[in-house]
C-alpha cells in the first residue's frame, strides 16, 4: 500500500486546505477513492512530489 494525499481546489485553481491521506494499492484506486471527495469542487491526488491526477467536479465520472 502508498499513502496519497488529496486537495481539494479552491475556485481559482489554488489547494485548499491539509491534504486528506489514503492508502491505496496503485494510482487507480487512488483516483477512484479520491472521486468520493468531489463536492462542487476540484480535487488534487499526489504520491509523494508527484501529481496523479485533477479531477473537476463538473466532468462525468464512469459511473457516477
Amino acid at each position: 500500500m502508498h499513502d496519497y494525499r488529496i486537495f481539494h481546489i479552491d475556485k481559482n485553481g489554488r489547494i485548499a486546505g491539509p491534504a486528506t491521506v489514503v492508502e491505496c494499492p496503485d494510482d487507480r484506486a487512488a483516483v477512484e477513492q479520491a472521486q468520493q471527495y468531489l463536492d462542487g469542487r476540484g480535487v488534487e491526488v499526489w504520491k509523494g512530489a508527484r501529481m496523479v491526477v485533477r479531477l473537476d467536479p463538473f466532468i462525468a465520472r464512469p459511473g457516477g
